[in-house]
């Protein structure tokens, strides 16, 4: 999904400079990382891990400047997933957020939830401790840049939103299931 994204992004960005426009388009992908610390009191027998959402945030900005756009997009993308934390009691979508191509989460914790509780191999569950992230990927200012065993490797940017917010699986599942 994300190849075809990025394809479809590199298809608009090359359709806007050969229309002759003076400013570049790029993208970046995004989701959030949903990570169980605790399950029933315990740390997990194996990683609990789910991902949510699939998002496309754009970036314009000048010609000569490909990587500055992805920067905005990355930005674009960091500034939803704090203002959609912050204000999550509302249960509605901040503003911001609706300029992600794809964001389709009104109700964060009820998303949370959902995917923590009612997913399969978790419906056995009744408390579950869950780290939320927001994280972004792509190319260039997409990611970040490491250097180990003497080759670059591209990873993910994330931001830790909330490091343990505890869920009531067993009321969740009556809500959001």
């Amino acid at each position: 999904m994300a190849v075809i994204r990025s394809a479809l992004s590199a298809l608009i960005a090359t359709a806007v400079l050969a229309g002759g426009a003076a400013a570049a388009t790029r993208s970046c992908d995004g989701w959030y990382e949903i990570a169980a610390s605790l399950v029933d009191g315990a740390p997990p027998a194996k990683a609990r891990l789910w991902r949510l959402g699939d998002f496309i945030a754009f970036g314009r900005c000048g010609n000569t400047e490909p990587s500055r756009c992805r920067e905005i997009a990355r930005q674009a993308l960091f500034r939803c997933y704090q203002e959609h934390y912050a204000g999550r009691a509302s249960g509605a979508r901040p503003e911001i957020c609706r300029e992600v191509q794809g964001y389709a989460i009104d109700d964060l914790d009820r998303a949370i939830a959902r995917a923590a509780c009612c997913s399969r191999g978790a419906r056995s569950h009744d408390k579950v401790v869950v780290a939320l992230s927001g994280v972004v990927s792509g190319v260039n200012n997409c990611v970040k840049w490491s250097k180990r065993l003497g080759f670059k490797e591209l990873f993910p940017y994330r931001e830790l939103l909330a490091p343990a917010q505890e869920i009531d699986c067993e009321s969740a599942r009556r809500d959001v299931c």
